[in-house]
């Protein structure tokens, strides 16, 4: 920590962004994409920044003071301004200005912020209970994590829909985790209470203990913290400094192919099971959900398949899989093995409405006329 503060207090530092942009979250003050490394200048006057983190399409940034700033999509509260809106430009969190932050998480669209004292803040979407406080209410200011009162936490890490937590760890835990005296808790709306046992080397019930770091990922933007110690930093608009362009990969489709950390082939879509008389409903709660997770394009052919020698495919190809997964896992097992060895997400998403549709709308047909008599 002391060799950290000791290079940001004597290099010469900048903040860089890069990438989607439309809801300002690259801090630029504007609201579109930028395809090479953007110098941050509103950040100038803030001081020295000691830690950044990017959401979903927001980011947190800590000052070398302990100061928070945060910039970008805000809807949900994530910012922590007290409103649900954009931010174009870095902006003080005011409700922690009392207070000395440490460590901060962005999500997709809810935050984390932890305090020297070992406090723990979040705000933003709370619909899956992901900011800890025991319901699923969203908060546009950050607000304390109640269940931590008597604990230290010591960092944050926030996903799409779900949040961890470091706290500093008990001894009678030590051999979970075989790398360290912490324990890592997921906050969500489970009654901690029944989940540790101190007299088995086994653990209980969700939440359990991870080893610690968890990996990091990117988003769909990507902010770079520049120390130079050299007299001659990179500046914009001088050409020599700036990487080269490259040309951009050739896009069959206007729809960018992404895999993001949540996504994975056995997540739940729907409670809507596929049971061949229940299409309509189990039609419509996929495509909400799958429209949500940017992966539309999937099921109706819009994101076509990059040939096979394209660097693309391999993503193009695990994203596919991951959708058909999704498909296959919210069908009756009886139902799901007609569609086990299909090649597209496309060929399930058309099949069932070929084979069920019809179905569907003669049960709604039948219900009708019995209502008549």
């Amino acid at each position: 920590m002391e060799e950290q503060e000791r290079i940001i207090e004597n290099a010469k530092q900048e903040i860089w962004s890069w990438g989607a942009g439309t809801e300002g979250q690259l801090g630029t003050k504007k609201q579109e994409d930028e395809h090479q490394p953007q110098l941050i200048h509103s950040l100038a006057s803030f001081g020295p920044i000691f830690s950044i983190s990017c959401g979903g399409a927001h980011v947190i940034a800590i000052t070398h003071g302990g100061r928070v700033l945060t910039w970008g999509r805000g809807t949900s509260g994530q910012l922590g301004h007290g409103e649900m809106c954009n931010s174009l430009q870095p902006k003080l969190v005011e409700s922690l200005q009392s207070l000395v932050i440490t460590h901060v998480s962005a999500g997709w669209n809810h935050s984390g912020f932890v305090s020297d004292t070992g406090c723990l803040f979040t705000c933003g979407d709370g619909s899956f209970g992901q900011l800890g406080h025991g319901d699923f209410s969203s908060q546009c200011i950050p607000t304390k994590i109640s269940y931590f009162n008597t604990r230290q936490v010591l960092q944050i890490a926030c996903g799409m829909r779900h949040s961890l937590a470091l706290l500093k760890g008990f001894p009678s835990l030590v051999h979970y985790l075989k790398s360290g005296c912490a324990t890592m808790f997921i906050l969500s709306l489970y009654p901690f209470s029944e989940v540790l046992s101190y007299e088995s080397d086994e653990l209980l019930e969700s939440p359990r203990f991870y080893y610690w770091p968890p990996p990091i990922f990117f988003y769909t933007h990507v902010l770079l913290l520049y120390l130079s110690n050299n007299n001659t930093p990179p500046k914009t608009g001088d050409n020599s400094s700036k990487p080269e362009a490259t040309a951009p990969l050739a896009n069959t489709s206007n729809t960018p192919i992404n895999i993001y950390s949540q996504d994975n082939s056995n997540l739940k879509i729907t409670n809507y099971i596929l049971n061949g008389y229940n299409y309509l409903e189990w039609q419509r709660s996929v495509q909400i959900v799958v429209k949500g997770m940017g992966k539309y394009g999937y099921l109706i052919g819009a994101i076509a398949e990059p040939k096979i020698d394209d660097p693309r495919h391999q993503v193009w190809d695990a994203e596919n899989f991951m959708v058909i997964g999704w498909l296959i896992n919210s069908m009756e097992p009886k139902m799901n093995k007609k569609y086990m060895y299909f090649q597209t997400a496309k060929q399930i998403w058309d099949g069932t409405k070929k084979m069920y549709s019809e179905k569907t709308s003669l049960k709604y047909l039948k219900l009708g006329e019995n209502s008549k008599i």
